[in-house]
């Protein structure tokens, strides 16, 4: 896997092109404020470790990790149909962490948003 790339596309958003499983996504990191380099630099060292987590998991293990987060209001059944369709990372100035969230879904949507911190499932929504 080569080291992922990210080009600032505003003073807020940097975007990256990730591969996972054969599938092309366009994904990137969000600012919640400002920065600074050494800050920046930091944020984008944490969304290539958790991108790479992502890419080097088996896709079915992933899905099995979100599925044992379900909440009661999410449909199992129609949750295993679901595939990842996007994800994104969002850093936290405060906490000076970065919070990633996998959408899975189908073609025509959103289902279930999944949020992950340190490589672990903390809690799994329905989409809006």
């Amino acid at each position: 896997m080569s080291t992922l790339a990210f080009e600032p596309l505003s003073t807020s958003f940097f975007g990256c092109r990730i591969t996972i499983s054969g599938i092309a996504y366009s994904s990137g990191v969000l600012f919640e404020s400002p920065v600074s380099s050494p800050e920046q630099e930091l944020a984008l060292q944490n969304a290539r470790s958790a991108f790479g987590f992502v890419q080097d998991e088996r896709p079915v293990d992933l899905h099995a990790a979100v599925a044992r987060r379900l909440p009661p209001t999410v449909d199992a059944a129609v949750f295993g149909e679901c595939r990842l369709v996007s994800l994104s990372a969002v850093w936290r100035t405060r906490a000076q962490s970065l919070g990633l969230s996998l959408a899975y879904g189908f073609d025509d949507g959103v289902y279930a948003i999944a949020s992950l911190r340190d490589n672990t499932v903390e809690e799994v929504s329905l989409a809006d």
